[in-house]
């Protein structure tokens, strides 16, 4: 007896998928043996399917929020700079203390 085209086709391709099968176990095989010697060196790697992304580590945001200086007198100096700086620029300082004018012309800053 005589196979349908459409017969053939689905035999193809469950041996297509055994085939997929065997070289993605192949291949994980040798990636486990060659992430166990790098681990065995100290080195923290492993694999992760796709789709599967590894949660991020909180770093500093390049593109993040800018915080903006208002115009007020600084908590520390008690008072207005241009342009204007707030107690984030005192940091710094071991004893925080408001601004000398030698460290207010080091850092382009005047009074208003």
């Amino acid at each position: 007896m005589t196979r349908s085209a459409v017969e053939q086709i689905r035999e193809l391709e469950a041996q297509k998928a055994k085939l997929i099968s065997a070289a993605k176990a192949e291949a994980k095989r040798k990636v486990d043996k060659a992430l166990s010697e790098l681990n065995e060196l100290g080195f923290n790697y492993r694999l992760v399917a796709d789709g599967h992304r590894m949660p991020r580590l909180k770093t500093a945001r390049a593109g993040g929020r800018k915080r903006r200086v208002s115009n007020v007198a600084c908590k520390i100096c008690k008072f207005r700079t241009v342009p204007p700086h707030d107690a984030r620029t005192h940091r710094g300082q071991s004893k925080k203390a408001p601004f000398t004018k030698q460290e207010l012309a080091e850092r382009g800053l005047r009074r208003a």
